[in-house]
């Protein structure tokens, strides 16, 4: 989902980048890392952004070894190489207070496996001998991947009622949006290592009304009903509060100018 949309901006802004999908680089494989250096020269890489990561929160609590493998052990590989890179965390580091704007600095406490494995990647960087800018984000819906809008929107044309959980708060970060922060801000610039928060901006939202804000604009009156996470049966738990205070760099888009776009794109 965020990889392509880094590809797409690369080729447009003409940046000298290689992309090398998994059958190249496997993450999980210490020798495929060793040996995609060993062909491309470490010293001729000025940064790394580093798309990759376990996103399946539930399958996590499971399959432990593979998410810690890719969020983990693949990024101390990465970081032996002593390239600079971007990496991309998230709001499941944290269990904050409700109603929080939740600062780069705040302690991280996360609640499942998947939130665990961010932890330690981030404690990763923190430690290291390299510059790394971590990018935590949050709820993120792209044009390529699964996606929550996507999954709404098709139960919607089944006409079926759609239980969506109201005790979870954040905003929606759209994928374009964030490949643009990043490179503008991160790829093409170098501030000082550390954390960066992004998600949209725009009023802090639960599950539920932001899904009742698309299927407002796709012109859909399906029957909503809000519940609790606790009525879902899901194995890893979520934290209730994703709001992510954003005090490094300026606003991006607001996110119901971005949802706009990104269904008028789905419509086409």
């Amino acid at each position: 989902m965020l990889g392509t949309e880094f590809r797409k901006i690369f080729d447009r802004e003409k940046i000298t980048f290689l992309a090398p999908d998994r059958s190249t680089l496997d993450l999980e494989n210490t020798n495929s890392i060793a040996n995609f250096f060993e062909k491309n020269l470490p010293e001729s890489f000025e940064k790394i952004v580093d798309c990759a990561g376990w996103t399946a929160v539930d399958r996590a609590e499971s399959e432990r070894e593979k998410c810690e493998a890719v969020n983990v052990s693949s990024l101390k590989n990465l970081v032996a190489y002593k390239i600079p890179i971007v990496h991309f965390s998230t709001d499941y580091v944290f269990d904050a207070p409700e109603n929080f704007e939740i600062p780069e600095n705040f302690e991280r406490a996360p609640l499942n496996f998947y939130g665990e494995t961010k932890s330690r990647a981030e404690h990763i960087l923190e430690n290291s001998e390299i510059r790394w800018w971590n990018v935590r984000t949050s709820w993120l819906i792209g044009e390529f991947g699964e996606n929550f809008v996507e999954k709404i929107l098709e139960k919607s044309r089944e006409n079926l009622e759609l239980r969506i959980v109201a005790d979870e708060i954040g905003r929606p970060t759209f994928a374009a949006d964030l490949a643009e922060h990043v490179v503008k801000f991160l790829v093409k610039n170098s501030p000082a290592s550390g954390h960066f928060h992004f998600q949209n901006s725009g009023p802090a939202v639960s599950w539920v009304e932001f899904a009742e804000k698309f299927l407002e604009i796709s012109g859909r009156k399906n029957s909503v009903k809000k519940i609790t996470a606790a009525e879902i049966s899901r194995a890893a738990k979520r934290p209730k509060n994703s709001r992510l205070k954003n005090s490094k760099t300026p606003p991006p888009p607001d996110w119901r100018e971005s949802l706009e776009k990104f269904l008028k794109n789905l419509s086409a």
